[in-house]
């Protein structure tokens, strides 16, 4: 058909005007108008919560269409499948609604039959699906094969991951510069046995790498060289409120003193000391923050520094009036930090070494990630992100084709966006045809590495400069009532700003009803703040409060599913569910990911897979047995097992013995269960054979099938979410093959090395339709809305670890990284600390800390907002704290419209912030009423408990086929439901523990005090030598050379009463050790130990002496009254009539050795135990050999 002109300027003033005078209650607004309607420049629309983004983006793709356009000619990128799934279906219907028209153009009708047809088709999607499409397409130009496979499944990135770490740490850790590198795995790892540390810090920083557009050019600039710096002025860079947190706190203690309960003055009308002190302080504040801003050297500011911490308390901590107040220990912390900038200065020149070998490392390592997912034809979304933007620089005519062919570029979500997403949209536009929506108050994903700044630079640009780009506000809200915009409103005017926040929350940000039914006074149902007074004495706590309520609203008449609990985690919600149960609330709850093979249906299969593969695995078997499908119980399992003593014989050779009568006890293999063991075993090989010409997915729906395992889960509690865990087994299955992988032993082994890995798959979203109250993360509720919101646990402290990682990283700033320093702290004491190890943060990782402080608490206010604008009719926040010391923790008022910046970024929770503003503007309590409620003001509802109930009746069942079967399979359920939570302590308990689990336990078997040395310790100096690092392919292991250690001690020939060199290679030579462990052995300190007293008494008394030795006794179990077996190994004991002496081989490395005794004093108190009771002597001397030092160390524990 032949295109229709868009509208220009006047014709959309028009339409407006003519909108405006409509009488409906629901017309759109000028905004939404201008948004739908304008053309011909690049357009961001900065749309509020409940505007209507996705109303306008349909119109505006629908006045499109109506033009001419084709749907193949618009490019639509939303943030998740499921948006563009809505999209499309509300474009559909519309599509639909206009095609109604019977007036309609027949050449338009035609066109946009057409367009719905190919609707399905168009480029209407995430940035992930366009770029997957686009590589397929056009990949053959980088020579990759189309049918390339996403490693959507963490777990099988992580193996990629391991594989190629291991290989180019193994080059870097044999290679010529092995002492620089090993210099840079001890820096991340410590003084841990494993490499995991460092190995972390790879992960993390290639991670980072691939949201960048170019990720290698930002490596070799984020490690560039060093500036020199002055300290003066990086007093000033890093800390530029310091002097003005100085004033802020001289006040604060200056109105204390005002306080009418404050003492100034003694009888006799002298001052007090306390006021007197209290002064010099006021005082001491005032000048430094003068100081600071005027003084001009380093010495002038150190000298300042210097008094003002004589003068203030060193925890920061003042007691007034028997009140404790802390808002001097930001002072006294950023002044002792300050201090310690020289000494950080002096440690650039080792950060910048460290840095220079990191990058060199993640550079191979990087590079070799891709190579090896290549090798595979197997990528991650960023993967196929960047091979799509390789493709769009590379291959100009491509680019030119993706131009000519888009109208226009369409983004959703804008403000999630990362900037290697927003090169490849600006590749595939022409510079003017970009339609952008977001809103940067919502922006809520820098963790998965979105970056709002982009939004917001472009949103200040078009501002700025509006011939470069159309900025439209949607600031009307058709979601919620006003009493719940008011509130949101009134806080976080007060809250969100530039500094913290990103942006100004002003006037142009406000949400505004959009229509009358918002406004009516009856509907109005003021915010509510309930804080729970947690000094009141009683059983009830937040929870109660929340349940309360819940109540109040269901018995008004309001649906369970009407209601929505938001929580920033789900740390936190166990007691919740908790208490949901015991008062008969009906809920859903998001699980999150993480337990899906732990589900007990799932590990039943894959138990079921792992015997079909290999019958002869004994625990698989037993659990195949035993799980619903066959149904032993233990009774008949222990008859099948005495059939044969062996313990080398497997499970399954005893199992066809017992079938086939041939076993030691036959006549305890009755009939009926030598038929119930003939019928395992048929379906066990018919099963095998079905394997060998079927795939996975058919297999397992096969079994499914005979054993109507698929139905019995269905009928178990939480059925639903059974059957789709069973389905989606299945469906992975089937992927797993689709992306090139075969057999069942494969599929077996990828799921042992998840499990290995301590990782697991995603959970499976099971839909609930049922009137629930939904429990939900913040992140979760994110694009949807509920009539009732509560924003639980308000007092959460936000999570601030990612602050104090060992590496921070900044697009803008580079590479931070606390690099480790070895102080020596000489003393002649034996026991005595010789060095500390400090970790020192690079004043790069400063400037990043800084950063990500503020970006951090910017995305948590956020955060709130998104939380806040879920609520449709009202809405609910809850938090606890102590009420006397809420009253006095906020100040009272304050002269600008924002919390000073300094209080919005020490304050550590969404409840900080809400009171703070509380505080600050009493006009605030009439938007928000701020509660605080004790026991006697929490009214809770009384529950008619009811017996519970299975999900099936046996009574019900008489006329089924299965009904015998099924009755007793529940009568069985509820048994075992019953007793699992009776002995549920005794179930969790292992039946057998070995004394590194119990270590944890019996830490304080032996006391510090009495531990002391046979040998002197000499200062041992700081050793960088690379023993396990030399081989090219055969690494020593830690629990490589502690196993040949202690098989060479135990063999080692001490007949003849003395210990030589030549006595020692005999043994090594009997021992036929690869050449790098015989090499690695420590000989040298073999042959000192014997030259001490216990290595002479050895010597002196070999009859007595026992060397690796088992052992096994009972333990009581503290929490559920059972006993279990503890077994092990000692390295070796001498039994003498009046005392033992036990002595155990420590080959770890270490600098203090009291340090080592501490670690295995629980262990060593354990073998004691066994040794008391084995032999009935009370007196056990206990030793332990130290090989991993410089030197050999014999440590004496004191006495048992």
């Amino acid at each position: 058909m032949k295109p229709i002109a868009f509208l220009n300027e006047e014709e959309i003033r028009l339409l407006q005007e003519q909108e405006a005078q409509l009488q409906t209650d629901r017309k759109r607004t000028p905004e939404q108008i201008l948004a739908i309607y304008s053309s011909g420049q690049n357009i961001l629309v900065s749309a509020s919560a409940g505007s209507g983004k996705t109303f306008v983006m349909v119109e505006r793709i629908l006045d499109q269409l109506s033009r001419g356009i084709g749907i193949n000619q618009l490019f639509v990128s939303t943030f998740t499948v499921k948006a563009a799934g809505e999209l499309k279906e509300r474009l559909q219907a519309k599509l639909t609604e206009k095609l109604g028209d019977q007036n309609l153009n027949p050449q338009l009708r035609e066109h946009l039959l057409r367009q719905r047809q190919l609707l399905p088709l168009s480029d209407i999607g995430t940035m992930d699906a366009f770029n997957q499409k686009l590589l397929a397409r056009e990949g053959y130009r980088l020579s990759l094969s189309p049918n390339f496979r996403i490693l959507s499944d963490p777990s099988e990135l992580l193996q990629f991951q391991k594989e190629v770490f291991s290989q180019v740490f193994e080059s870097y850790s044999s290679g010529p510069g092995e002492e620089e590198f090993y210099r840079l795995v001890t820096n991340f790892t410590g003084q841990a046995k494993d490499i995991g540390g460092f190995r972390q810090v790879v992960y993390q920083l290639a991670d980072f790498m691939d949201a960048l557009p170019q990720p290698l050019e930002w490596l070799e600039q984020a490690v560039g060289d060093q500036e020199s710096q002055d300290l003066q002025e990086l007093v000033r860079e890093l800390y530029p409120a310091f002097g003005k947190s100085c004033l802020a706190a001289a006040d604060q203690l200056y109105d204390l003193t005002q306080d009418p309960d404050y003492k100034m003055f003694k009888k006799d009308g002298q001052k007090t000391a306390v006021f007197l002190k209290h002064e010099q302080m006021i005082e001491g504040l005032r000048l430094l923050a003068d100081q600071f801003v005027t003084v001009e050297t380093w010495a002038e500011i150190e000298a300042s520094l210097n008094q003002m911490l004589l003068l203030l308390p060193k925890t920061g901590t003042i007691t007034v009036a028997k009140v404790k107040y802390d808002f001097l220990k930001p002072i006294v912390d950023q002044a002792q930090a300050i201090q310690t900038l020289p000494f950080i200065l002096e440690q650039e020149g080792e950060v910048a070494h460290l840095l220079g070998a990191l990058k060199a490392f993640v550079k191979d390592y990087y590079q070799a990630l891709q190579e090896a997912k290549l090798a595979e034809n197997a990528f991650t979304f960023s993967d196929v992100s960047h091979l799509v933007l390789r493709l769009l620089r590379d291959f100009p005519d491509l680019r030119a084709d993706l131009v000519a062919n888009y109208h226009e570029v369409m983004v959703d979500e804008y403000q999630d966006t990362n900037s290697l997403q927003e090169e490849v949209l600006e590749l595939i536009s022409n510079g003017h045809n970009r339609f952008m929506v977001g809103d940067i108050k919502q922006s809520i994903y820098r963790f998965r590495q979105a970056e709002p700044e982009i939004f917001n630079q472009k949103f200040k640009f078009y501002q700025e400069e509006p011939e470069q780009g159309r900025l439209i506000l949607l600031k009307e809200n058709f979601r919620s009532q006003e009493s719940v915009l008011v509130a949101t409103n009134g806080l976080f005017k007060h809250l969100m700003d530039e500094e913290v926040g990103e942006i100004d929350y002003n006037q142009v940000h406000f949400l505004v009803a959009g229509s009358p039914g918002q406004k009516q006074p009856e509907q109005q149902k003021q915010a509510q703040c309930l804080i729970f007074d947690q000094e009141s004495e009683g059983p009830l706590h937040e929870g109660h409060v929340l349940v309360a309520q819940i109540q109040a609203l269901h018995e008004s008449g309001v649906a369970y599913k009407d209601i929505c609990i938001l929580v920033e985690s789900r740390t936190r919600n166990k007691p919740l569910v908790e208490l949901f149960y015991q008062w008969e609330i009906p809920f859903v709850e998001d699980q999150g990911q993480g337990s899906y093979l732990q589900a007990v249906e799932v590990m039943v299969m894959l138990d079921t897979l792992r015997t079909l593969y290999n019958p002869l695995q004994d625990y698989a078997l037993l659990a195949l047995l035993k799980s619903p499908m066959f149904g032993f119980d233990e009774d008949q399992l222990a008859r099948i097992a005495l059939q044969e003593q062996a313990v080398s014989l497997s499970f399954f050779e005893k199992l066809k013995k017992a079938q086939a009568g041939t076993g030691a006890a036959p006549d305890l293999i009755e009939g009926a269960l030598k038929d119930k063991i003939q019928h395992f075993l048929e379906y066990l090989e018919t099963w095998r054979a079905y394997a060998k010409l079927h795939s996975l997915y058919d297999l397992i729906w096969n079994i499914y099938n005979q054993r109507h395992y698929y139905d019995y889960v269905g009928a178990l509690p939480d059925g639903a979410k059974r059957q789709a865990n069973l389905y989606s087994l299945a469906l992975r299955a089937r992927q797993f093959e689709q992306g090139g992988f075969k057999g069942l032993a494969r599929f077996i082994d990828r799921i042992e090395k998840i499990l290995a890995a301590d990782k697991d798959l995603a959970d499976v979203v099971a839909e609930v339709d049922e009137d629930a109250v939904q429990i939900l993360t913040i992140h979760k509720s994110k694009g949807l809305e509920f009539p009732y919101v509560f924003i639980y646990n308000l007092d959460k402290d936000f999570n601030s670890e990612d602050l104090k990682k060992r590496m921070l990283l900044s697009r803008d700033l580079g590479i931070g990284i606390q690099s480790v320093k070895l102080l020596d702290t000489p003393n002649d004491q034996p026991n005595h600390l010789q060095s500390v190890r400090l970790s020192v943060p690079s004043l790069t990782y400063q400037r990043i800390q800084q950063e990500k402080r503020r970006q951090t608490l910017s995305e948590e206010m956020r955060l709130l907002y998104v939380a806040m604008t879920r609520a449709e009719k009202q809405l609910f926040l809850v938090g606890r704290g102590k009420a006397s010391k809420l009253a006095d923790a906020y100040p009272d008022l304050t002269a600008s419209q924002f919390l000073p910046a300094s209080d919005r970024l020490g304050y550590s929770n969404f409840q900080d912030w809400i009171l703070a503003v509380t505080a600050g503007f009493p006009s605030f309590k009439e938007e928000l009423a701020v509660t605080i409620l004790g026991q006697e003001d929490i009214n809770l509802r009384e529950v008619h408990k009811e017996a519970p109930s299975l999900p099936l009746d046996p009574a019900d069942l008489k006329n089924n086929r299965q009904s015998d079967q099924l009755a007793r399979a529940l009568d069985i359920i509820e048994n075992v439901d019953r007793l699992n939570t009776l002995y549920q302590p005794a179930i969790q308990l292992p039946t057998v523990r070995t004394p590194s689990q119990m270590k944890e336990l019996y830490q304080p078997v032996f006391d510090l005090e009495g531990m002391a040395h046979m040998v002197e310790v000499k200062p041992q100096t700081l050793d960088f030598s690379l023993p396990t690092l030399g081989a090219k392919k055969s690494t020593i292991t830690a629990s490589q050379l502690g196993s040949s250690l202690h098989a060479f001690m135990q063999g080692l020939d001490l007949s003849q009463g003395r210990v030589d060199e030549a006595l020692l290679q005999t043994r090594l030579q009997q021992m036929k050790l690869e050449p790098a462990l015989a090499k690695a052995l420590p000989l040298t300190k073999v042959l000192d130990f014997f030259q001490t007293e216990l290595g002479q008494l050895f010597l002196s008394n070999p009859d007595r002496l026992y060397r690796e030795a088992p052992f096994a006794m009972l333990q009581t179990d503290a929490a559920s009254g059972e006993e279990f077996v503890v077994r092990g190994i000692l390295d070796g004991y001498l039994v003498f009539e009046d005392r033992l002496v036990l002595f155990d081989y420590k080959t770890d490395r270490y600098r203090n050795p009291a340090r080592v005794a501490d670690r295995y004093r629980g262990q060593m108190g354990l073998y004691a135990q066994a040794l008391r009771q084995s032999y009935g002597i009370s007196k056990v001397e206990t030793y332990l050999i130290l090989l991993g030092g410089s030197e050999i160390q014999v440590v004496a524990l004191a006495d048992s």
